[in-house]
């Protein structure tokens, strides 16, 4: 059974890995244990891709994600908050 600091373990290595993040750019808001494994929300800065489109400089907003491990440690769930199917 995995603890707390190997799940946020995984779970930024993923996050870094398919949306191209640096570490210092995740904000765990929440992570708690589960009896199907670990669920977190984490709070990521991005680009605005709409002011971007603008021409404007590089803006910056923070998005909240969901993300949830199952107790093999293997990502179930990955999602922007409010976009949950």
């Amino acid at each position: 059974m995995a603890d707390i600091t190997t799940a946020r373990q995984k779970m930024t290595e993923f996050v870094t890995k398919e949306l191209s993040r640096e570490a210092s750019q995740i904000k765990f808001i929440k992570i708690s244990k589960t009896p199907e494994g670990w669920n977190a929300k984490l709070e990521i800065t991005e680009d605005n891709v709409h002011m971007k489109k603008l021409g404007y400089a590089s803006i910056f907003e923070k998005n909240v994600y969901i993300i949830n491990l199952d107790d093999t440690m293997n990502v179930t769930n990955f999602c922007r908050e409010g976009e949950e199917y």
